[in-house]
């Protein structure tokens, strides 16, 4: 688990939290992972279980769940945004140079 900046209960340094509160918030997910909400019923199996395996998996976009239960899964991925990526490579420099 990690705090939010700005989060007065969690983040622990309220001084470095005020910088960035101008800023905007600074809270990305670039990658998510989600059950396939037709494949995964009984018709939309049967339709994914008869697909070619071109189709079936989409380039990566989809696959079965890797922990035993078989199910489908829909992948999207996104670039972190510009502005939160300067950030991190910030901080990456900021934290090597101690």
């Amino acid at each position: 688990k990690r705090p939010l900046v700005g989060d007065r209960s969690y983040s622990g340094n309220i001084e470095m939290s005020k910088q960035f509160l101008d800023h905007g918030l600074y809270l990305c997910s670039n990658k998510v992972s989600l059950l396939h909400p037709y494949y995964n019923t009984e018709e939309g199996r049967k339709q994914w279980e008869a697909l070619d395996t071109e189709d079936k998996y989409r380039g990566g976009m989809i696959c079965l769940s890797d922990d035993g239960s078989n199910k489908v899964l829909v992948h999207a991925e996104i670039e972190v945004p510009q502005y939160f990526q300067d950030l991190l490579d910030t901080r990456t420099s900021s934290a090597s140079d101690v």
